[in-house]
């Protein structure tokens, strides 16, 4: 009965993930999310086609601060690898959390990366690959991610 209710489980949090990006409204998408356990801050934006990578087994944590803005078709990838080709055995699934501290702003088809954090008031600017941790008040862009300049408010 435990491996009945383990599998429905997954597969509800399977098709509930695969729904978040097509939802139409905001409001809907932050509901989904804050649904499958992550967890979403105040008056955020997030984007139609937003991706969220995970693997099975894995209990990945997104968290999202207050005041977000993240762009449309952007991924959060929790968890990463080569799948099932022979790459596998030299580089193994990374899996991790991310973190995105309060008042960023995540541009149009931006990729993060698993074990990232975003700390506030940073920008990553339209198409950049975040694979390392981004400092506070930071423009970040490209691929890989990297400084243009401090942010000065």
């Amino acid at each position: 009965m435990k491996n009945n209710k383990n599998f429905i489980s997954r597969i509800h949090f399977s098709l509930l993930k695969k729904m978040v990006s097509s939802l139409p409204k905001n409001s809907l998408r932050i509901w989904a999310l804050k649904r499958l356990g992550f967890q979403i801050g105040e008056r955020v934006y997030l984007g139609k086609g937003l991706q969220i990578i995970t693997e099975s087994g894995f209990n990945p944590k997104l968290i999202i601060g207050n005041r977000v803005s993240i762009g449309p078709d952007v991924t959060i990838m929790l968890a990463s690898g080569s799948n099932n080709s022979k790459l596998k055995t030299k580089y193994p699934l990374q899996t991790g959390n991310v973190m995105i501290d309060n008042d960023v702003w995540v541009g149009t088809r931006v990729i993060v990366y698993p074990n990232v954090h975003i700390e506030e008031c940073s920008i990553i600017t339209a198409g950049a690959v975040v694979n390392k941790s981004v400092a506070s008040y930071t423009i970040v862009g490209g691929v890989p991610a990297r400084e243009i300049k401090k942010i000065i408010l």
